[in-house]
């Protein structure tokens, strides 16, 4: 029981926090500690079920109880231990997943302007290295076109985080959903289409038993980087009440006058 609660105490107040800092080790210790978890959970029923068979020895029928109970509580445990290794956002497991598995996104440079680069397509787990390889071949980035759904959350605050330090504009001509917006309010300089939408939602669990069990805490930490943006406080409030089965999408002056959009404009030619 004591190396259990050891675990516990090293998830929550070391795990937790290195993980949210350094997305690339979230699927290695992820996995990690959920064969951890099992080791132990194999351990300690193996333990009761010796028991068990003791009092079964003592008390007629009694240990074929306790057997049947525990068994079911090890299933039940395994259930548990492997979903450790499902992002709780977005659901999307960490078992090395294979790129195939996803949805291609596609990274260009325009072809009018090499300054101006291009990302289309659903968040993946593998997009930060793309990302990050399209800044070494192409060099400098001074606008970021933003076209997506939305999707990994983790993948899409690592290329918010770029943008930031990279002080990268960032522009929507059509959408810009969900996680998507991580990154366009993190744009140097904000653009966006007259027909281009944002659109924003709250957080929800999508797999059970996952180390990001605090959703708020999750929501905590991109609103501190919206407020940093210079997004108003009741905006980003809006955002995180939001159902995240809704999608809310204001309208162009709403963004403006919330500090999302700096201009309203199109890059079109």
């Amino acid at each position: 029981m004591v190396p259990v609660i050891g675990l516990l105490a090293l998830q929550h107040t070391v795990l937790e926090p290195l993980i949210q800092q350094h997305d690339r080790l979230r699927g290695p210790l992820q996995v990690a500690l959920a064969l951890i978890y099992l080791v132990f959970i194999t351990m300690a029923t193996v333990s009761v079920n010796r028991k068990s068979r003791i009092t079964q020895a003592q008390t007629y029928g009694a240990g074929y109880s306790v057997m049947a109970c525990n068994t079911g509580l090890f299933i039940a445990a395994c259930v548990i231990a492997v979903n450790l290794v499902d992002i709780q956002t977005t659901g999307i497991t960490t078992l090395s997943p294979a790129r195939e598995a996803f949805e291609p996104i596609a990274l260009y440079t325009d072809k009018e302007d090499p300054s101006i680069f291009h990302l289309q397509g659903e968040l993946n787990p593998f997009t930060p290295e793309r990302f990050e390889n399209a800044i070494a071949e192409t060099g400098t980035i001074k606008t970021l076109v933003l076209d997506s759904p939305g999707g990994h959350v983790f993948a899409a605050r690592a290329i918010a985080k770029r943008v930031r330090q990279l002080n990268i504009d960032t522009h929507v001509e059509g959408q810009c959903h969900s996680s998507c917006t991580l990154v366009y309010i993190s744009g140097n300089r904000r653009s966006i289409a007259p027909a281009g939408r944002l659109g924003f939602h709250g957080y929800k669990y999508t797999a059970a038993g996952t180390l990001y069990k605090d959703i708020q805490q999750q929501q905590d930490t991109d609103a501190s980087i919206f407020q940093q943006q210079g997004v108003k406080a009741d905006f980003i409030e809006a955002i995180f009440t939001t159902p995240p089965q809704k999608l809310w999408q204001p309208s162009l002056p709403e963004l403006q006058s919330a500090g999302v959009v700096d201009e309203i404009v199109s890059l079109k030619r």
